[in-house]
């Protein structure tokens, strides 16, 4: 009996390090996997959203998984702290997701015990010098914007689903955001991070499993600043290319009308057999 219940006792021994171990991991994957990486840090700083150490100190859990699940639902019913967090980081939404309830749980649990690491001070300090950038990176990230150049991992181009108005020459998609000032709001840290982890579900969908390579958010990073820093123009270029777009329309439309009237006009006016019944009423 007392060698059974020692058998017991070991094995619950062994399997508890292993059950917390598969929490912490799991925590850890939900903050990788689903979008948590691409705009908070733990103790390094805040990126896009805040820096989520010991967050679960200072906020209520009850709070924390109602706002995870559903942060614009705070924001719309007026929440104040979720309206201040909003408001704070240039107004940039939390997107929703589909984490399950353990997910949260474990996620916030993985945040508790990366909180109570020691602090890196090093990491913790923003970085005061700006990341240093050239010609050729300006000219390859917008080559990688427009999709003139390919992604390595053959992600799409961001002009399919988004425009920068700075730029006359760029007429970009409608379908996410306009990008012109993203780089004043996000920052240098903001903008890579999101690209290397994307939070958003379109963005985030259209690049799983087609990363960009470091080089290429060096250089998409580079476009984006430079963007930031042009002023907002009256986009002439794209105004004389939609004018020229409408003149050609309606000269084509012309050309067309006019040979439909010339094959109307000459269209046969009577039946076929017009002239046989009239030769054969002449011969009666």
């Amino acid at each position: 009996m007392k060698i059974i219940i020692l058998k017991i006792s070991v094995l619950i021994l062994i399997c508890l390090p292993i059950s917390d171990g598969l929490t912490q991991t799991s925590g850890k994957q939900v903050f990788r996997n689903k979008g948590c990486a691409g705009c908070h840090t733990i103790n390094e700083g805040k990126l896009i959203g805040p820096d989520l150490a010991n967050i679960t100190e200072k906020r209520n859990r009850k709070w924390l998984i109602n706002f995870i699940r559903s942060p614009k639902k705070m924001i719309d019913n007026g929440d104040t702290l979720a309206v201040r967090l909003y408001n704070k980081y240039n107004k940039v939404m939390m997107p929703a997701n589909d984490m399950t309830d353990e997910e949260i749980k474990n996620l916030l649990d993985f945040i508790a015990q990366k909180s109570s690491e020691k602090t890196n001070q090093q990491n913790t300090k923003q970085k005061s010098t700006a990341t240093a950038y050239n010609a050729n990176n300006f000219s390859t990230g917008k080559q990688l914007f427009t999709g003139e150049l390919l992604f390595m991992n053959y992600g799409p181009s961001c002009i399919s689903c988004h425009d920068i108005k700075n730029m006359s020459s760029l007429h970009g998609g409608m379908l996410a955001k306009d990008l012109s000032t993203t780089y004043k709001r996000l920052g240098d840290r903001g903008i890579r991070a999101l690209l290397k982890n994307p939070a958003f579900p379109v963005m985030k969908e259209a690049y799983r499993n087609k990363p960009l390579t470091k080089a290429e958010i060096h250089n998409l990073t580079a476009f984006l600043k430079k963007a930031a820093q042009k002023k907002p123009g009256k986009q002439t270029a794209g105004v004389k290319f939609e004018s020229q777009f409408i003149i050609v329309g309606l000269l084509g439309a012309g050309i067309f009308i006019l040979v439909i009237s010339l094959i109307w006009l000459r269209r046969k006016k009577h039946s076929v057999n017009d002239e046989i019944y009239e030769r054969q009423l002449r011969t009666e």
